[in-house]
């Protein structure tokens, strides 16, 4: 329990800060105020604020304030400050701040703020806030941050028992990659590619990576991805005795099969010429005669690799130039395009299907197809919070405006004060 209540009444002294009437304190200055309660709309007047601050029994300060301050370093200042102008000044960002934490209808809520916008602070509270608001069916097991290094992840892990929930998951973007492709596949990360940028300045390869980093891209791979499913299978008429099986239904059934691996869609075929042989001609094929359908399908369909496919798909662009593994080890800018080309031709077992709540940090540092990559693995709802500005690689970087094409989203929430420094330090 994180709230607090008078054992022999039972009423509740202190609220739970996720509670309905605590919105309260983050919507509201002094006056008038209102908050919607299970019952319906409750209305009243706010007369006072504090914020205290109490660490092992000891009281730090205690600020008295119109508004809710969120940030620590800011609470402390405040607390030494009188000027009430100076408190004043951060009331708009302190509510915008505390909308994007208690929305809890957005699906997907992409989050661009500037550096010491509070963007990590609003991810941390909407996490808690989320998971007091539906604590019947979110856990912290349920939610999955996805964060290209450990400092955001920890940083989350350490903070978050103090806000009354439990550590969540972490996973990189490569962890992810071995994952999906079965580690089959050997590939340099993203580190590694950002070093070989720096070290070796190659023009070529910048040209590949930012090639690859495109929604045009996305959509040649998917260009590509229906030419290879329209070609391949190549429907002929089977028979056994005066049994026949007609074209049609086989090029129907190997359609509808699309997304499965080659020999499960192979067998999904021969099973369902197999049935409708047993239904219509009431008839149960002998085991040569089922070595003959299986082999018969077999024929009819194409089979490449998805090595090769991947590899061809540069040619049938007319772009062969920007395809060079190096060693049998793929580029970086392979990885992704590869999995998505995986998901269009083959699907790809998840294995984390049951998160309900997917965070990414550094929104900047993907690309589009990594975006489309992830809008096909969770269907769940996402929080995506970055900064434009701030990307490791521009030649691979995402726009807030980029993603919220891919993932179908709604605008993105712009936080564009920064209360790390001043504009003329800045």
């Amino acid at each position: 329990m994180h709230d607090f209540r008078d054992e022999k009444t039972d009423r509740t002294l202190v609220h739970d800060w996720r509670a309905p009437i605590s919105s309260l304190f983050y919507d509201y200055e002094v006056g008038p105020a209102r908050y919607q309660a299970p019952s319906g709309e409750i209305a009243g007047q706010l007369t006072r604020k504090r914020q205290f601050r109490i660490r092992q029994g000891k009281l730090e300060f205690l600020l008295e304030t119109e508004v809710n301050i969120v940030d620590e370093v800011l609470q402390e200042e405040l607390s030494r400050s009188s000027d009430e102008g100076m408190k004043n000044i951060v009331a708009t960002i302190q509510r915008d701040q505390n909308a994007i934490i208690r929305d809890a209808e957005a699906q997907t809520l992409i989050i661009q703020g500037v550096a010491g916008s509070g963007k990590t602070s609003i991810a941390l509270h909407r996490i808690a806030f989320l998971l007091y608001r539906f604590k019947d069916t979110l856990s912290s097991d349920d939610i999955l941050i996805i964060s290209p290094n450990r400092v955001f992840a920890d940083y989350i892990g350490n903070v978050l028992p103090e806000l009354g929930e439990e550590q969540v998951g972490e996973i990189g973007m490569e962890t992810l990659a071995g994952e999906l492709l079965g580690h089959k596949y050997r590939f340099q990360s993203f580190a590694e590619q950002t070093a070989q940028l720096l070290d070796k300045n190659d023009t070529a390869m910048k040209e590949r990576i930012a090639a690859k980093a495109t929604t045009d891209f996305l959509k040649q791979i998917d260009a590509y991805a229906d030419h290879l499913e329209a070609n391949s299978f190549l429907a002929e008429m089977w028979r056994v005795g005066r049994k026949l099986v007609p074209d049609w239904f086989f090029e129907e059934t190997w359609r509808k099969h699309r997304g499965l691996p080659f020999t499960e869609r192979v067998a999904e075929v021969v099973k369902a010429a197999e049935h409708n042989i047993g239904l219509y001609y009431n008839y149960e094929l002998l085991t040569h005669e089922r070595q003959s359908l299986r082999e018969a399908v077999r024929g009819m369909a194409r089979k490449i690799t998805l090595r090769e496919a991947y590899k061809q798909m540069f040619a049938w662009m007319e772009r062969p130039d920007l395809f060079k593994p190096a060693g049998g080890m793929l580029e970086y800018a392979d990885v992704f395009p590869l999995i998505y080309l995986k998901m269009r031709l083959e699907g790809v077992d998840n294995p984390r299907k049951e998160v309900k709540h997917l965070l990414v940090d550094e929104m900047q540092d993907y690309t589009t197809v990594q975006y489309a990559v992830l809008g096909k693995l969770f269907s769940c709802r996402k929080t995506i919070l970055g900064d434009a500005s701030q990307s490791v690689n521009p030649y691979s970087a995402s726009s807030p405006e980029d993603i919220q094409r891919v993932l179908r989203a709604p605008a993105p929430v712009k936080l564009t004060k920064s209360y790390r420094s001043s504009w003329e330090i800045m």
